[in-house]
């Protein structure tokens, strides 16, 4: 399977009304071959102002946006043309202030047996490499506080822990941690913590996951929040990838069963890793 098919695997795109968040210029699902709405957290001519000076995207490919958030309001934003019978989001979730709040929007704008499409980092090969991860108290915390926005320890540690690497690196043996950039520079940080605190939202990753600690966790959120999900389907990060792939289907019905710890103890024991990453000096032990 190509990435597209692996996070859309067994789906009825045919006859389904979509949703996908965030698909600046590359969606997985297009206009004119599928019934999708495009919604972001800028309008098309704010995005392409935001990315102007990006040589990673291109901002004149970034395509037309049908619904803007603003805000916590995800699904105020995409109602009028739910309820939708899946929710794409790729590379998304990572982003999102307050994950359970977020994962009820989602639930509001799914059928019942609607089914939330994923793509996520893992942390193992990406620049969030040695960040800790996510536990359940952090979620709690985001839910009590009601974030609507990242908040500043976790800007300064997004920033200040990231690692200059490709995830190429990792997987070939070539990272060396002696060498490897870490963190951005003070000057830097000290201006997005100035732009925080005039009330600006600072994007950063809020969650750091594995494949395995993504599904405990979500399992734990599931049943402390009592959201009605289930695991659909589950792709590990694959060799010389950088993330995992993860459908989850809500059902106001009826629980769904599935066994979080299992889920989360079969994707540790079916995890690809790097022959030298465990002996790479000073990234031993963090995962």
């Amino acid at each position: 399977m190509n990435r597209s098919e692996s996070i859309l695997h067994g789906l009825a795109l045919e006859t389904s009304r979509i949703l996908e968040i965030g698909p600046l210029y590359k969606p997985l699902l297009w206009k004119g071959v599928h019934d999708v709405y495009y919604l972001d957290h800028l309008n098309t001519s704010e995005l392409r102002a935001k990315y102007k000076d990006d040589p990673s995207v291109p901002a004149e490919a970034i395509i037309d946006v049908d619904f803007v958030q603003t805000g916590r309001n995800l699904a105020e934003a995409a109602a009028p043309r739910g309820p939708y019978d899946i929710v794409v989001a790729s590379h998304v979730i990572e982003h999102v202030p307050d994950l359970v709040h977020w994962l009820w929007s989602i639930g509001e704008v799914l059928k019942p047996g609607g089914t939330l499409c994923l793509a996520v980092p893992d942390k193992r090969f990406t620049f969030d490499m040695l960040r800790r991860l996510t536990t359940i108290k952090d979620i709690d915390e985001a839910w009590a506080e009601r974030r609507w926005r990242p908040p500043l320890d976790i800007v300064c540690d997004s920033y200040r822990n990231s690692v200059g690497m490709e995830a190429s690196a990792v997987w070939n043996g070539t990272l060396d941690s002696d060498a490897i950039a870490i963190g951005w520079p003070a000057e830097i940080v000290n201006r997005w913590i100035e732009r925080h605190q005039n009330n600006e939202y600072v994007d950063v990753h809020c969650w750091v996951f594995t494949p395995w600690s993504f599904l405990a966790l979500i399992g734990k959120i599931a049943a402390k929040y009592q959201l009605p999900l289930g695991l659909r389907y589950f792709w590990n990060t694959q060799p010389y990838e950088e993330e995992f792939h993860v459908q989850l289907a809500w059902n106001t019905a009826s629980p769904l069963g599935t066994d979080w710890t299992a889920a989360a103890n079969s994707a540790l024991a079916t995890a690809s890793w790097p022959t030298h990453v465990l002996r790479t000096a000073g990234l031993a032990g963090v995962y």
